[in-house]
């Protein structure tokens, strides 16, 4: 392989090379190139740097050969000096520039130390378009000259203002990494030089929504609902914004949209509407309101008795509804379980046809309170002293009778003149027929004794009662 890649050599200096010189009249030399200090260049396309240099190439005489040295820009760089041989600089001291060889030359590029500034002028396009940081910091203006180590690495951060996009970075003559549409790059500062962050502007538009009476609706915009009125937002131009309107309660009754400046689809008069924002405005909901009053319905004592009230209302304690005034609405009042219903009484309103009826009709005009009064059914029992159970349909059973009892703490027992006790029960409604014990023996007539133990559902207090019974056939 060696020896093969060595004839290619030997061929193209032997033969390409002398053909080309045969056939354009050109003279080939050899280019030397040395790199004095710490640096990169490029020979046409070849790259060097200070580990691979020296290097020799062979190039035509007068013919431009183009020499750069990247890191002179970041200011290393001294210059170019041809030390031996003959051939021509264009601009030795600038690091991009060309050269032309008249014999075999021996080209030095110098490098060295940076020292000294750079002035950089750092901006945006436009100017109120959003914020930079240089290093870390925030630029206090806008735009803003810095005066830069030379060869020193600089960070330069932007974050976007409102209705602004970035697009990228122009320089005059840094290298920005990683490159310029990065919105955090880095440069090495070596030149006077001007960057610009340059951004798009995104048409916009400022836009007022509201209600009208206030508290009348609410309205949703985009399905997201708004949470005060009136409500302003700078939205995004020439697109579609989708509104819907609804009524708070239903006292309200949508009317209508009111803009100035667009046309709604499909019209004003649809909850439903689509805005294509052009330029700003104010969208107003108009609402029409019903003439309502506050009414609150009491049951006096709570839980005593129920009120239906307007239809569609119950409450056992009290409640507070909105009602349309003028409007002809039904009560009525149904007492609990051992409650009796007395009668209503109203701040304002008069019932129909009296306060006395358990079902009223009243019409309100102001706002008012009704009370529905209920009050405690008596508590009562009686307990008789005798019976006989001989089927004759008449007083055959020996039972309490009782009002506005607890059922859940009713206990009678019975007992003969020894102290057995001969029928118990916890239930109200189940009475003695003179067995024993709930079987198919009867007990003789004669005396017997109960005790009672009963309590009223309005009371916390147990009552025991005792006493003689004289069953009979």
């Amino acid at each position: 392989m060696q020896t093969i890649r060595n004839f290619i050599l030997d061929r193209c200096n032997d033969e390409v090379i002398g053909g080309i010189e045969d056939c354009y009249d050109v003279t080939a030399y050899t280019l030397t190139v040395q790199i004095d200090g710490v640096g990169e260049i490029e020979i046409n396309s070849v790259d060097l740097d200070d580990t691979t240099a020296p290097w020799s190439g062979t190039f035509f005489a007068d013919l431009d050969i183009d020499i750069e040295a990247p890191d002179g820009e970041c200011g290393t760089f001294a210059g170019w000096e041809i030390i031996s041989g003959t051939g021509t600089i264009e601009d030795a001291a600038n690091p991009n520039t060309t050269m032309t060889i008249q014999s075999d030359v021996t080209l030095v590029a110098h490098f060295m130390e940076s020292t000294g500034f750079a002035n950089v002028v750092v901006m945006t396009d436009p100017i109120d378009a959003g914020m930079i940081e240089v290093n870390g910091v925030a630029m206090t203006s806008n735009p803003q000259e810095f005066a830069f180590t030379l060869g020193g690495v600089q960070t330069i951060a932007l974050t976007e203002y409102d209705w602004f996009v970035f697009d990228h970075w122009e320089s005059d003559f840094a290298e920005l990494t990683p490159d310029d549409n990065a919105t955090t790059v880095s440069f090495t500062s070596c030149l006077t030089d001007t960057i610009v962050a340059v951004f798009d502007a995104i048409p916009h538009a400022s836009l007022t929504v509201d209600v009208f009476p206030a508290g009348a609706g609410t309205i949703t915009m985009d399905a997201v609902p708004l949470t005060t009125y009136p409500q302003t937002e700078v939205l995004e131009g020439d697109l579609d914004y989708y509104f819907i309107t609804t009524p708070t309660d239903v006292w309200s009754v949508f009317d209508h949209w009111e803009l100035n400046h667009h046309v709604l689809s499909p019209d004003e008069f649809n909850t439903n509407v689509i805005l294509h924002l052009m330029e700003d405005d104010t969208l107003i909901a108009i609402y029409n309101v019903i003439d309502h009053r506050s009414i609150t319905v009491v049951v006096e004592p709570p839980y005593a008795g129920t009120v239906n009230f307007a239809s569609s209302f119950t409450t056992q304690t009290d409640e507070t509804v909105e009602l349309e005034t003028g409007v002809s609405y039904d009560f009525a009042a149904t007492p609990e379980p051992y409650w009796i219903f007395k009668g209503w009484k109203a701040l304002v309103s008069n019932a129909t046809p009296n306060n006395e009826n358990d079902q009223v009709n009243y019409v309100f005009t102001a706002t008012d309170t009704v009370w529905a009064m209920f009050e405690k059914e008596e508590f009562t029992f009686y307990v008789p002293n005798s019976f006989s159970p001989n089927n004759d349909g008449i007083n055959d059973i020996f039972q309490t009778y009782t009002n506005a009892i607890d059922p859940e703490y009713y206990h009678l027992m019975i007992f003969n003149r020894w102290g057995d006790m001969i029928f118990e029960t916890n239930t109200p409604d189940q009475g003695w027929e003179g067995d024993y014990k709930g079987g198919e023996y009867y007990l003789p007539d004669g005396i017997y004794m109960y005790r009672l133990k009963v309590k009223s559902v309005h009371e916390e207090d147990y009552r025991e009662l005792e006493g003689t019974i004289f069953m009979f056939r």
